[in-house]
């Protein structure tokens, strides 16, 4: 298998039924924090996207998480998020969301995927200095068969954070979901935009915990909408875990 460092991005498939069960208790505590997602704030109303968010500080040296307090907003405590200029739906914005329930922030199972995900990083000097992690909980949702649900931004993009990787938790009676890997040279373009040559990779996720990162440097990458799969049955969703690691940068002036 390619390595993050050489090709930009990885694919790769953790296996939860190897989980122990107290690890298995922690993927129905999760499974329960995707059930109470409120809806993305900043979608549009047809998007159908329900969203929490949570973020945390790792310390390298001591292999430590600390989880950072959410704040005081218009009467809500809620977690701040900030791309700059990498989403252009949301350009140089902070959006803030309802972080992920205490529970589950607390549970080893996400903190154990958290440092197998930094474990896959590289820097490009030594982690002398905290690792700030951004942690996403993303459902699509369709209900009715004339319904699309999309991520943000809905076309080749960067996040702005050095890596990011995507877990998939859950994805039942849904079609679509298809994960695009281009040069970084194609951000911001729609797919139907770019040629199929200039496509590094196409892929679905389909099994709990496949996995795919991305060094944002290096690529670009994109999901396609999805749909409802089989009209008979009620609803559709897709289930995201999206973890993000940026350096912390020291300013000395």
């Amino acid at each position: 298998m390619h390595s993050l460092q050489e090709a930009g991005f990885i694919k790769a498939k953790l296996n939860p039924f190897n989980l122990s069960t107290k690890a298995q208790l922690d993927l129905e505590m999760i499974h329960q924090n995707f059930d109470t997602l409120p809806k993305d704030p900043y979608a549009p109303n047809d998007c159908n996207r329900f969203r929490a968010y949570s973020n945390l500080i790792i310390i390298p040296w001591e292999r430590k998480i600390h989880w950072i307090p959410p704040v005081h907003v218009n009467g809500n405590f809620l977690s701040g998020y900030w791309q700059g200029k990498f989403n252009p739906e949301h350009k140089d914005a902070i959006r803030y969301f309802t972080p992920l329930l205490s529970e589950t922030r607390n549970t080893l199972f996400l903190k154990n995927l958290i440092m197998h995900d930094f474990d896959l990083t590289f820097w490009n000097s030594s982690t002398t200095l905290p690792i700030y992690v951004g942690i996403h909980f993303v459902k699509l949702l369709v209900s009715d068969k004339n319904q699309i649900a999309f991520s943000s931004p809905d076309l080749l993009h960067r996040d702005g954070e050095a890596f990011t990787f995507a877990h998939l938790f859950k994805r039942f009676n849904v079609k679509g979901g298809t994960n695009y890997i281009s040069k970084p040279e194609y951000a911001n373009k729609k797919i139907n935009e770019v040629d199929p040559n200039n496509i590094l990779d196409k892929f679905e996720m389909y099994d709990q915990l496949d996995t795919y990162g991305v060094c944002d440097q290096l690529v670009s990458h994109y999901v396609s909408p999805v749909a409802i799969d089989d009209g008979s049955k009620k609803y559709g969703s897709r289930e995201i875990i999206l973890i993000d690691f940026s350096n912390v940068q020291q300013k000395l002036n």
